[in-house]
Formats: structure tokens, C-alpha cells, sequence
């Protein structure tokens, strides 16, 4: 019968006692110029061609691989990755190529090339990334970020007038900076805020605490995604007083005149750290799980003496000479000064309590910042 399709009935293929015999149904002249093996071992194309063309060897038995090792491809693969591995790592002294959009620089270091698009440094001699540090004015390499493996819980306690209270819960930071087309890539996970605002001196509500509930994370995070490298604790420092002190120079700018203010907590928590700056007359306390708890930044206010809720005087003196140690004068003149319409000593907003009118009782937005 004729020969049927390959794998089909009728093409079956038999093999016995180790040799490999004709398929049933295959034209008799197909085998007529093929060359033959001893032992009547059938040929491939490729071995049939060698032998036709006179190659050397026997190819039935030794199986030329026409330069393949034979290596297992996992082994190559890993030789492979080991070689790419001593390159990085400026093992084998051959230069490196730089990636995608990335040019050469024709100032300072020879081997740095910039990428316009990525804003990013890429360094020949070891293929790493690097960025500018404009505070040390010096190249430094781009923070990886790390996952951390923590978590924190928020919450405040306000007395029973405070009722200009505003607070912010940002618990994913990247994501509301991506909003504003900005990244924090470099930043350690977990990477969140958490803001409260209380207002005072407000008549309906209280404009300075929902002007600073609003625009708060508009000074912050610029300055967080500016620089991409590690940000040591005096970094973090300095973005958060600097965002405090834009914060309240804006409101001024925006409101003239305004009586109104609020004192503020902000807490950033970055990976392992956790960031607070505090003005006003609001204290931080860090309830650890262990049940232990650590006192973050106290309150900047004068004692009040008509208070029942006020410590001993023991500890009101040293609020009084820690306030003078910290620029607030009008803490260590007290006693001598004219009634004043707020305790505090630090805040924003209260415009009318600010300047240098006021001398050494006027008041400050800078924070007090602890990591």
C-alpha cells in the first residue's frame, strides 16, 4: 500500500537488538545512495553528508559535534553570568559598555557618562549608578531601596476645646508623589506620612491648619525626590525644617495679616527610621511594642501656672531653660513679660506674633526635628 504520513500506520518504525531497521512503506530507491555504517546503523542527513563529501572520523561512533564541548547549557549559562559578574565588578579589566541614552561627559571624571532622561551618573570603571550630591559636591553612588519589615499605628489625644484639629494619613508616600510626577524610588519601603494640625486663634474653623494640612507634602516631597542617593538622619533633618519654614513663609505670603495659626506634628517613616518634627504645643511619644515608650519632641509652651494639668515646678524650669537653650527667648523672660494671648512658643502662622518687632519674644516655625 502507499506509504502513509509520517507517525501514522504503515510507517512504523521497529528497532531491534539495538539497530534501527527501514520504515515500512518507503520508497526502495531512497536508500540506493546513501551511505552505510557498519552494522547496518542508519545515517542521518548531516552524518551522511560528512561521509559522502569524504569526511574524517567515524561519525557512527565517534560523533563529531563540529565544535560543541558538550557542555550541560546550565553550566555554560553560569560561566557566563560569572563572566559578566568579574566585568562589573572590573575583574577582567575590559571596558564596559554603557546602557541605553547614556553619554560621555566632557568635564571632571573621565570614565562618567549622564543620562539626560533618567537624570542619573553611570560610572565605566565599575558600571554602577551614580548621582550628584550637591551638599557634598561630590558624585555618590544611587540608593537601592531596601524592604523593611515594620509597621505603625497613629493616633493623638487633644483636649476638649480643640476643635481646629486637621490631620493627613498618607500611608503610601511613592504613590502620592507619583501624582505629582515625582519619584521616591530610592527611598526604603515602608515610605509614609502622618500629619496633625491643631489650629487655634481661629474664629469658624481655622484657615492656617487646613492651609497647612494641604500643602504640607507640596514642600516635603520636591525635596525628597531631589536627591537619589542614601539619606543619612541630618538630611532628614534639614527637608523637614526647611519644609516647616517654606510652609509658613507661603501661608504669609498667601494670607497677610492673618491672626491665625496652629501648631503641627509630622512624622515620616522611612524603612527602619522614623522621622518627627513638632511645633507648638504638641509633644511625640513613640509607644514601642515591647511596651516601652520614648518621648520624640515636647511641646514648646511656657508653663501656665493657673494649669492643674501643669508638672512640678521642678520640671517647669526646665522647659523654661530649654526653651531659652533652643532661641525662645520669651520662655526665660516670662516673668517679667507683658501678658501674651498665646503659651506657645513655636508655630505657624500667627503672623501678628512674628518679626523683629516682636525681639526676642517673637515666635518661630523651625521644628524640632528627632530620628
Amino acid at each position: 500500500r502507499p506509504p502513509s504520513r509520517r507517525g501514522g500506520r504503515g510507517s512504523r518504525c521497529a528497532a531491534a537488538t539495538g539497530r534501527w531497521h527501514g520504515c515500512a512503506g518507503a520508497p526502495s530507491g531512497l536508500a540506493a545512495g546513501m551511505a552505510q555504517a557498519p552494522g547496518g546503523v542508519v545515517l542521518t542527513g548531516g552524518q551522511e553528508a560528512w561521509a559522502n563529501l569524504g569526511g574524517p572520523g567515524r561519525f557512527w561512533e565517534d560523533k563529531p559535534n563540529a565544535g560543541y564541548s558538550g557542555t550541560p547549557l546550565w553550566k555554560l549559562r553560569a560561566e557566563r553570568e560569572a563572566r559578566q559578574q568579574a566585568e562589573l565588578e572590573g575583574g577582567s579589566g575590559a571596558p564596559l559598555r554603557p546602557p541605553d541614552g547614556f553619554v560621555k561627559t566632557t568635564g571632571g571624571s573621565g570614565d562618567l557618562y549622564w543620562s539626560e532622561k533618567r537624570q542619573l551618573f553611570w560610572k565605566e570603571s565599575d558600571g554602577k549608578l551614580y548621582v550628584f550630591d550637591d551638599v557634598a559636591q561630590q558624585h555618590v553612588e544611587l540608593h537601592e531601596a531596601r524592604v523593611f519589615d515594620v509597621s505603625a499605628s497613629v493616633g493623638g489625644f487633644c483636649h476638649e476645646r480643640a476643635s481646629q484639629i486637621r490631620h493627613v494619613i498618607v500611608k503610601d508616600l511613592a504613590r502620592a508623589a507619583q501624582a505629582m510626577r515625582l519619584s521616591l524610588e530610592h527611598f526604603d519601603l515602608p515610605i509614609a506620612m502622618y500629619a496633625l494640625y491643631d489650629g487655634h486663634r481661629g474664629m469658624k474653623g481655622n484657615g492656617c491648619a487646613e492651609f497647612c494640612a494641604k500643602h504640607f507634602h507640596g514642600k516635603l516631597l520636591p525635596k525628597l525626590a531631589a536627591f537619589k542617593g542614601y539619606w543619612v538622619d541630618a538630611r532628614l533633618q534639614a527637608a523637614m525644617r526647611e519644609s516647616f519654614e517654606e510652609l509658613d513663609a507661603t501661608y504669609a505670603e498667601r494670607h497677610p495679616g492673618s491672626t491665625e495659626g496652629c501648631s503641627a506634628a509630622v512624622g515620616l517613616l522611612v524603612g527602619g527610621r522614623l522621622v518627627v518634627a513638632s511645633v507648638g504645643d504638641i509633644a511625640c511619644v513613640a509607644c514601642l511594642r515591647s511596651g516601652e515608650t520614648v518621648r520624640l519632641v515636647r511641646a514648646h509652651a511656657l508653663p501656665d501656672p493657673d494649669s492643674e494639668e501643669d508638672e512640678d515646678e521642678e520640671e517647669d524650669d526646665r522647659v523654661v531653660k530649654g526653651a531659652a537653650a533652643n532661641g525662645d527667648g520669651a520662655a526665660a523672660s516670662s516673668a517679667s513679660a507683658a501678658p501674651r494671648p498665646v503659651r506657645w512658643t513655636r508655630a505657624l502662622g500667627d503672623l501678628d506674633l512674628k518679626g523683629p518687632s516682636h525681639g526676642a519674644a517673637a515666635l518661630t516655625a523651625t521644628p524640632d526635628v528627632a530620628v
